[in-house]
């Protein structure tokens, strides 16, 4: 598979990922595409090494669906320390 580098292992969209699965399931492979595609920019930034848990839940938290974006140690924090 070209371009594959791993699995994805979470989205702060998951109704992008029910989408995609029921497009898949009723329609093929090109409605699961199309029901994907506006998000691929986000997938994209939110998957970046060392910052994909804090971006995704800082995501989350904007969108109200978890109180805190915290993660632990040896997570990066999304937060800019003060200073």
């Amino acid at each position: 598979m070209s371009g594959a580098a791993g699995a994805m292992t979470g989205f702060s969209c998951p109704e992008a990922l029910i989408a995609c699965v029921r497009a898949w399931q009723t329609d093929g492979y090109d409605a699961a595409r199309d029901a994907l595609l506006p998000y691929l920019p986000l997938i994209n930034f939110e998957q970046q090494a060392r910052i994909a848990l804090p971006v995704r839940k800082e995501c989350l938290r904007q969108r109200g669906l978890i109180a805190d974006a915290g993660v632990r140690s040896p997570g990066h924090s999304s937060r800019r320390s003060s200073g």
